[in-house]
């Protein structure tokens, strides 16, 4: 059972039944593991992470929408690093949508790793979630501590999907441990253009396999039903200029430049449109050339 040696020091040890068994299985896994919010043993049993670059982008906060939409109301808890950028919409988004949802932190629990995270994570903790950690309360977070971090962000979940993850990126560390210790790594297709697209794209060639649409996690977790629930939501949000995309594909098969032409946008802004628009499985794309997917 979890021991506590004061309001801030609360853990469970790894010779505990509610130690997480997922994370008991790694090399060398933390044997206290120190925690503040609602610690509920069940919500081990189904973790995905979702992790990427501190820089996030505005297409990385689509996606990162789009995939926790689809959890909504099942057993699946999402684990991310707790820090700014992609990590932080993923807590901020569950939180919002009620997903259970649990935050790894690289130092004591009563140390916010940013000021900007503090409102996050008071939400965090007063809200149903979890905040975890290998380190007692008073250890300031370094440089070796956030690898170790995310060492146990990869050992507690089954699947880790990178959303977003720049060359180097911690991300890339994290899905390393994720294949290393066995687990599924899922990762977003970039634009080519984007710095924040280059880790992604770089996993795809190895060994992570691609995230089109969020079909792809359902299979994984065995979730039915959030597919169709999540197209028939797109469909009646989509703005006008995806009506005009779908519209066009529907007509006739066409590369990006030609769509960027007609619509008199960028590369960059037109690859982001469209690229949602396959996450969504509104389009699909065959050598080089898009078509609507009921063409």
């Amino acid at each position: 059972m979890p021991a506590t040696n004061s309001i801030e020091d609360t853990f469970v040890a790894i010779t505990d039944d509610t130690y997480p068994k997922l994370l008991k299985e790694i090399p060398n896994p933390p044997k206290l593991l120190y925690y503040k919010g609602n610690y509920n043993s069940m919500n081990f049993e189904n973790c995905l992470g979702i992790v990427g670059s501190r820089k996030m982008t505005e297409y990385g906060r689509e996606v990162i929408k789009y995939v926790l939409q689809t959890l909504t109301h099942r057993k699946i808890t999402v684990v991310s690093g707790f820090t700014f950028g992609v990590d932080a919409c993923v807590h901020r988004t569950c939180l919002e949508l009620d997903i259970p949802t649990i935050g790894v932190f690289p130092g004591g629990l009563d140390i916010c790793p940013h000021s900007s995270l503090c409102d996050v994570y008071e939400q965090l903790v007063y809200s149903g979630g979890l905040a975890v950690s290998e380190f007692a309360c008073g250890f300031q977070p370094r440089i070796w501590s956030f690898p170790r971090r995310n060492r146990i962000v990869a050992g507690l979940c089954k699947a880790l999907l990178v959303v977003e993850a720049a060359k180097d990126s911690g991300s890339l560390i994290t899905s390393g441990f994720s294949r290393k210790f066995g687990r599924k790594v899922f990762a977003v297709p970039g634009n080519i253009f984007s710095d924040t697209s280059v880790g992604c794209n770089e996993i795809l060639s190895t060994y992570a396999q691609a995230m089109y649409s969020n079909i792809t996690i359902n299979r994984f977790f065995e979730i039915s039903g959030g597919l169709e629930k999540s197209k028939d939501t797109s469909k009646k949000v989509r703005d006008p200029i995806e009506n005009k995309i779908v519209k066009l594909l529907r007509a006739s098969r066409m590369p990006i430049d030609d769509i960027s032409k007609i619509l008199e946008y960028d590369i960059v802004t037109t690859s982001k449109l469209l690229t949602l628009l396959t996450l969504n499985g509104e389009i699909t794309e065959e050598g080089g050339y898009y078509y609507a997917s009921n063409h």
